[in-house]
């Protein structure tokens, strides 16, 4: 009987702490945060005036990438690559404007149309990191 409370109570806990995220690629060392930011900036500098960025997080999941930068003259935004940003162009950039009111269901529709391919997961994670997981950055 306490083997069956133990593996519930294990379950359950397991369940509690799961995100959509779980399967994504958070790492982001300083090194390649100091790679990324010259790089990001020179493709930002011709929509936006901006002489530096700061990539704050990055999701990476299969051959995709979502930067959130702080480009310090502007609103933080998150970028989408399909590909490594040190050798693509963004796709989408989108404002970091959610509330955690926000539809994580709507979200990830609009982004899997806006952004052809991306991968399931990611596109999980970004609704449920802009909606929900807001309090982790």
């Amino acid at each position: 009987m306490r083997l069956i409370f133990a593996l519930v109570w294990l379950i359950a806990s397991v369940s509690a702490v799961a995100s959509p995220c779980d399967g994504v690629d958070h790492s982001l060392p300083d090194e390649r945060k100091a790679v990324l930011a010259p790089i990001v900036s020179k493709q930002l500098a011709s929509k936006i005036d901006i002489h530096s960025v700061e990539v704050m997080r990055s999701f990476h999941f299969k051959d995709w990438f979502i930067l959130y930068i702080d480009p310090k003259t502007a609103d933080e935004v998150f970028l989408f690559y399909n590909g490594d940003p040190i050798n693509h162009l963004y796709l989408l950039a989108w404002p970091d404007a959610f509330s955690e009111n926000d539809e994580r269901q709507v979200i990830r529709t609009l982004l899997r149309g806006k952004t052809i391919g991306i991968p399931r997961p990611l596109a999980a994670c970004f609704a449920w990191y802009v909606t929900k997981g807001t309090t982790q950055r």
